[in-house]
C-alpha cells in the first residue's frame, strides 16, 4: 500500500505533466458512454485547466434519482476535506470492488456515470472527468464543469 505522502507525491507529479501537457478532463458526451468515459478519465491530480470548475454536488443532485445520489454521498463521505462539496467519485480501481465497501464497483458506477450524463442535459452544461488521486486499489474522481463563455 501507498503511504499518504506517497500519494501525494503522485498526484502533485501527475498535476505538473497535465499542466505542462496541456491536458484536459475527457468529457462525459453522452449515457451510452459515459461510464467508459469516467473510466478513461486521464489523472490530473489537482490541476484544473483554464474553462473548467468543479461541479459542486447541490447544483447536479436535484437531477438526480435518489438511489443515485446516496451512492454519490456514499463516496462523499471518503472525500478529502479540501473538495468539500464537489461531486467526487471515490471509485475501486481493479475492478474487483464489492457493492458493500466505501468504493464505488464498476456495477455501481456503471449506473453513476449515464446518470451524471443525463443530468449533464438537465443542467445544460458539459461535464467531465478526471482523476484527482490515485492509490494502489482506490481512485478519486472529481467530475469538472466546463465554464460557459460569454457571447
Amino acid at each position: 500500500m501507498y503511504s499518504g505522502t506517497q500519494i501525494y507525491d503522485i498526484q502533485q507529479e501527475a498535476a505538473a505533466k497535465a499542466a505542462s501537457d496541456g491536458r484536459e478532463p475527457i468529457v462525459l458526451f453522452s449515457e451510452d458512454t459515459a461510464f467508459e468515459d469516467v473510466r478513461s478519465s486521464p489523472f490530473l491530480g489537482d490541476y484544473l485547466p483554464d474553462g473548467w470548475e468543479p461541479l459542486l454536488f447541490t447544483t447536479i443532485e436535484p437531477y438526480l434519482e435518489p438511489d443515485i445520489a446516496r451512492l454519490i454521498n456514499k463516496a462523499q463521505g471518503w472525500c478529502a476535506s479540501d473538495l468539500e462539496g464537489e461531486t467526487i467519485l471515490f471509485c475501486d480501481g481493479s475492478g474487483f470492488g464489492q457493492p458493500d465497501e466505501a468504493a464505488l464497483g464498476w456495477g455501481q458506477l456503471e449506473r453513476v456515470a449515464p446518470a451524471l450524463a443525463r443530468a449533464a442535459v438537465d443542467i445544460g452544461g458539459t461535464l467531465g472527468s478526471l482523476v484527482y488521486e490515485s492509490g494502489q486499489f482506490q481512485l478519486y474522481v472529481r467530475i469538472v464543469q466546463k465554464v460557459a463563455e460569454c457571447a
